[in-house]
């Protein structure tokens, strides 16, 4: 949960899976709040069910996170 004064601060161009570490890297670059992770339960789908996961996607997010994190794009 983000505060709206906190999200107007910045301007988010991700999509897909590299979207929730742009926010959380930019949100704590204006914002140093603690970041809590809150457990949920989670029952994986399989590939005909949905998934849509890959391991391409994974390293996209990696990729996110060097962009953003390291080099510190806007």
């Amino acid at each position: 949960m983000f505060k709206r004064s906190l999200l107007e601060q910045f301007v988010l161009r991700e999509n897909r899976f590299g979207f929730e570490a742009e926010l959380i890297i930019k949100s704590m670059r204006i914002n140093r709040f603690k970041i809590a992770e809150v457990p949920v339960q989670y029952f994986p789908r399989t590939v005909t069910q949905g998934k849509k996961l890959r391991n391409m996607d994974g390293i996209k997010i990696l990729f996110v996170i060097i962009k953003y994190g390291l080099f510190k794009a806007k």
